[in-house]
């Protein structure tokens, strides 16, 4: 089996140096205030933010709003929400999380409530811009407040409390909004109103109690003692340009240390603009990661493709017979950004001198070709919206080719199809034809304007029997319209500690979607496959952290996604032993905290050569999520 790893030795590391046990109390310290604060806080903000719609039928009735001037309330949230959003976080480094977490929540607090006090259509937009303005600063505040309090090796579990509010806020929202919608006639005030006045309230109540009782950060936490926040700084793990190759440094081997990771792992050749890889190369970048966007401009030479994952093609929201599509994301476009990517690489500063791959660099910048820039846009789109939009798409296809002639982007990466394997589309026949039409229409309709279309897919093999998988034969259909296929090829591993995209799985889908090779005495193949060069093999950057109680061995491992900071900072504190898994091409390391165990696996430049290699082997190209999320060094080797 891929994920077996029968011929590694494996050593666990037990941690008991004092500063660690210093660490592991004061985060448990800190556990016992802000994990119910994360969940909470989390619960408060998504049911405010959600009531509108279990309100939305009494409201129109009651005021005479028609459903244009609800439309356009609902949506004039998301638009003040989006614009404040980035001038919160700079009030963030001026007033302190308390603070701004404080007022945040009072203000939204009397927003929700005030929305009560509704009687038309001005007040109606007024109160939802307000109520937008207000609650901007929730998400960027929290995340960034967390990061003031904990290390980053400890944020997953604060993330995780927060993102269980949202799930328990789903569960919680309809049966409470039941409730006080049968309050109607109370007090002469019409159901809706009670739900908004009596729903506001824990919010100024939050808000007040943050005020009170949340400290600036760690350094002015009263119940941790004089040591511990000290126990929370980070390692320092900055790279920078080495004259020396990621080979001439010893890090492709697979007998590899845990301190020569430290020391060299985000150090990377002076020769930014020199190409090892000659295929297409598709890096992803993510806001939530401002990495991604400096490794895209320093390595830009090294891509075909740049795709920003900014957009959301959305419709249908559970419990809405609405078929109207919406494109957000629009805001995270940035166009200096760009411009940046597309610049030409300078051979003086970005080859260097002296070395073979510094001549190298400089010979292949003879014909230099700047990355496309093919934003993701990830299709949110269900029920009857999204048949609406198969069986007449020119509304969704509007949208998206407008965007794209809008801001000068080369394509589009349009990740749609897991989604609809999941929800079964594919089984029913004319559901198939019309999304098979539908993609056939967008990549013409964007070849049309001289731009390319790219799809994501799952694997035609996946790692789990009951995972969404792809169809060859209806990819086929699609092989001479669309520019590549990106077959995410990791995540192989759940429910038990394992490679994250084991090597020989990953050549078994390439080999499936490639068909069988021509006979020399046959006219054609038996099976028909995809060029390999539109095949972009799924390279992760990231890693996962398999964590179980000690004292329950059959327990199922929390799967915890981890970054290169991650990754370096436990290899920085905690040393431990890697062993490379022969049967995958991944290194894994385990160790023991606290009372948990741990089991990661996570690339090092050897496995992500192994990868790179067997594309160029393969005549494939690459996809990699996110280029923000792994080592410099892997640079090198693209």
């Amino acid at each position: 089996m891929a994920g077996s790893n029968n011929n590694a030795v494996i050593v666990i590391k037990d941690i008991d140096d004092g500063n660690l046990r210093i660490l592991e109390r004061a985060c448990s310290k800190l556990d016992k205030v802000l994990l119910p604060f994360c969940f909470l806080f989390s619960i408060i903000a998504s049911i405010d933010r959600a009531n509108l719609g279990f309100a939305s039928i009494d409201l129109t009735a009651e005021i005479g709003l028609s459903p244009q001037d609800y439309g356009l309330g609902a949506g004039i949230f998301f638009l003040s929400y989006s614009l404040f959003q980035v001038p919160c976080n700079i009030l963030f480094l001026f007033a302190g999380g308390p603070v701004l977490l404080g007022v945040i929540a009072i203000a939204w607090g009397v927003a929700a409530a005030a929305q009560a006090a509704i009687n038309g259509r001005t007040s109606f937009l007024l109160v939802r811009l307000f109520l937008g303005v207000a609650e901007a600063g929730t998400v960027p505040g929290i995340w960034a407040y967390l990061a003031h309090m904990y290390p980053t090796s400890h944020l997953t579990l604060p993330t995780t409390y927060y993102m269980a509010g949202i799930t328990a806020a789903q569960a919680l929202g309809a049966p409470l909004a039941a409730g006080l919608l049968s309050l109607h006639g109370v007090a002469g005030l019409s159901g809706w109103r009670w739900l908004f006045i009596i729903e506001g309230i824990p919010s100024v109540r939050m808000g007040i109690a943050i005020f009170a009782l949340l400290p600036r950060d760690a350094a002015h936490c009263k119940w941790l003692s004089a040591e511990e926040p000290a126990s929370a700084v980070h390692a320092s793990t900055e790279g920078g340009p080495s004259s020396y190759t990621a080979l001439e440094r010893g890090l492709l081997e697979h007998e590899i240390t845990a301190e020569l990771l430290v020391e060299e792992g985000n150090n990377y050749h002076k020769a930014v603009g020199h190409k090892n890889f000659q295929g297409t190369v598709l890096g992803y970048v993510t806001p939530w990661n401002n990495h991604g966007y400096d490794v895209a401009k320093k390595f830009r030479a090294k891509f075909t493709h740049i795709s920003p994952v900014w957009y959301q093609l959305r419709g249908g929201a559970e419990g809405s017979d609405s078929t109207e599509l919406s494109l957000t994301g629009g805001h995270d476009v940035d166009k200096g950004w760009i411009k940046e990517v597309r610049a030409p690489v300078d051979k003086a500063a970005d080859c260097a001198d002296g070395d073979e791959a510094s001549k190298t660099c400089a010979a292949n910048l003879d014909t230099p070709q700047a990355p496309l820039i093919v934003p993701r846009v990830l299709a949110e789109v269900q029920g009857k919206a999204l048949m609406a939009m198969l069986q007449q798409p020119g509304d969704a296809l509007a949208l998206l080719v407008d965007e794209v002639e809008k801001h000068g982007f080369d394509g589009l990466v349009f990740e749609a199809w897991q989604a609809w394997t999941a929800m079964g589309l594919f089984n029913h026949a004319d559901a198939k034809e019309a999304a098979l039409a539908f993609v056939k229409k967008l990549a013409a309709n964007l070849r049309d304007k001289n731009k390319i279309l790219i799809l994501p897919i799952p694997p035609v093999k996946p790692s789990q029997p009951q995972a969404p998988a792809a169809k060859l034969e209806d990819l086929l259909k699609l092989s001479d319209d669309v520019a590549g296929f990106n077959v995410m090829t990791y995540d192989y591993s759940y429910g038990r500690a394992g490679p994250n995209g084991p090597l020989p799985w990953q050549e078994e889908n390439a080999q499936e979607m490639m068909g069988d090779e021509l006979d020399p005495d046959e006219e054609e193949s038996d099976r028909a496959g995809i060029a390999p060069s539109k095949i972009l093999l799924g390279i992760n950057f990231f890693g996962v952290d398999f964590v179980r109680p000690e004292k329950d061995k059959k327990a199922e491992p929390k799967r915890v996604p981890i970054l290169a900071r991650d990754f370096l900072e436990i290899m920085n504190k905690m040393q431990p032993k890697l062993a490379w898994d022969v049967e995958s091409s991944e290194h894994m390391f385990k160790y023991k905290y606290g009372n948990q165990r741990h089991t990661v696996y996570f690339p090092t430049p050897a496995s992500v050569a192994a990868r790179v290699d067997k594309a160029s082997e393969l005549g494939l190209g690459i996809g990699i999520w996110d280029i923000g999320q792994g080592l410099d060094s892997f640079l090198d080797l693209l």
